[in-house]
């Protein structure tokens, strides 16, 4: 259910910052998104060793369903098959919701760590530049 990785470098390369935004009266083919989480699944090969690749996926279609409930009005992508990323119009507090997404890999040993950013402060506009970041 979540975005791919080539949707994620269109939206990146045609996301507008808040003064862009003000000043042009056509936003209709931009996207306005200042937060940025990085989400890592780690230990998930193992996942998938130990209880098959049925099981992981969906173990990852409930990641994804997860991040999907708790994120508000944000955009959920998969990369690399076992990170997601997380983006949002303005600052999205991922921390004060990491128990449910701990409560869902409780038991599993899928770890997860995360990285935040902010995209205009660090101009991040592609997905390459993102991927440096990480």
């Amino acid at each position: 259910g979540a975005y791919n990785r080539d949707y994620l470098e269109f939206v990146l390369s045609r996301r507008i910052n808040q003064i862009e935004s003000t000043q042009s009266d056509n936003n209709e083919n931009y996207f306005e998104f200042q937060c940025c989480y990085a989400i890592l699944l780690h230990h998930f090969t193992q996942y998938n060793k130990k209880n098959g690749w049925k099981q992981g996926d969906k173990l990852l279609n409930k990641f994804a369903e997860t991040l999907e409930s708790i994120s508000e009005k944000g955009m959920i992508f998969r990369l690399y098959g076992d990170d997601f990323i997380l983006l949002h119009a303005n600052h999205f507090e991922l921390e004060q919701n990491l128990s449910t997404i701990e409560k869902l890999l409780d038991g599993t040993e899928v770890t997860i760590s995360y990285k935040h950013f902010h995209l205009d402060k660090e101009k991040i506009t592609s997905l390459s530049e993102l991927e440096n970041k990480l």
